[in-house]
């Protein structure tokens, strides 16, 4: 099944390597919008450390600029789980999991992956921060 993507929702990654983690350092901004075929999607990223412009191509595809990869789109669920044994177990008190029998297999979920060199995001010895946010346009943008 086809992914569902918005294009009036922004959705911001979040970085503070400064003395205060609650102020970012490095916004990244994501978006979604139509691509150039039927019923194709593209992605723009934009803010990113160390690229200059923004980082724009079709879903589901790697992206690459100045040794920043970024990828959107659907991803095969990663999390295991025995639905049935787990049923089963709680039913009989019998552990009846089966190592082979995922009930998330095949199953998708859709995500946002950036790959940034660790060199553009370190401030001496200070940690890092990172949170995202996601904001609804009430203007629909076109």
């Amino acid at each position: 099944q086809a992914a569902t993507y918005d294009r009036d929702v922004l959705y911001t990654i979040n970085i503070a390597n400064g003395s205060d983690k609650t102020v970012p350092t490095i916004p990244i901004h994501v978006r979604f919008g139509p691509g150039s075929g039927a019923n194709q999607w593209g992605v723009q990223v934009s803010g990113l450390p160390g690229v200059t412009g923004d980082i724009v191509g079709p879903v589901e595809t790697n992206l690459s600029q100045n040794g920043v990869m970024v990828r959107a789109g659907l991803f095969d669920d990663p999390f295991f789980f025995d639905l049935l044994g787990f049923r089963t177990t709680l039913s009989s008190g019998t552990l009846s999991f089966d190592k082979n029998r995922d009930f998330f297999a095949g199953q998708n979920l859709t995500g946002i992956v950036i790959e940034i060199p660790k060199d553009r995001i370190q401030n001496g010895s200070n940690p890092v921060g990172i949170w995202a946010t996601t904001g609804r346009f009430t203007v629909p943008m076109l």
